[in-house]
Parts: structure tokens; sequence; C-alpha cells
């Protein structure tokens, strides 16, 4: 029966190679979001390249955009409450 030190000894030696193995998983995480991180940015310009817009311009586009449909929306639901429609 081993004795109490060589069981520690052997569970240490578990721990170790888990902790080392999930520094290696850690690093290539780090490495992946670093690389995603830098295709979000290179997605980012591309898509305002290709609208010849800044992100501050396509939000604000994109603020005017939603603000006029909610007012075309708004104009026919007043006109719905005006007009009874068909009998």
């Amino acid at each position: 029966m081993p004795s109490a030190k060589a069981v520690l000894d052997g569970e240490l030696r578990k721990l170790e190679q888990r902790s080392t193995e999930l520094d290696e998983t850690r690093t290539g995480l780090d490495a992946q979001r670093a690389e995603l991180a830098r295709l979000e940015d290179e997605r980012r310009e591309v898509l305002e390249r290709a609208a010849g817009l800044t992100a501050g311009q396509a939000k604000t586009e994109l603020v005017a955009t939603i603000e006029n449909q909610a007012k075309r929306e708004a104009a026919l639901i007043v006109r719905e409450g005006r007009d009874p429609g068909p009998p």
C-alpha cells in the first residue's frame, strides 16, 4: 500500500500538470481573443469604406432612418383613427 506521502506527491504532480494545461489553454484563448478583436476591427473598417461612412455617421444615419420610420407609422395610425374605412 502506497504511503500517504507518495499519494500526495502523485496528486501534486497531477495538479501541476493540470495547471500547466490550463495555462496553455489560457494562452491559446488570449491569442484567439486578440485575433477576433483584430478581425472585428477589420470588418468594421471594410464596412465603413464600403458605405463611405464613419461609424458615427452610420449611427446618425441609422437613428434618422428609425425616426422617419416611426413618424410614418405614427401618421398611419393617426389616419386610421380618423378614417373609419369602408363600411
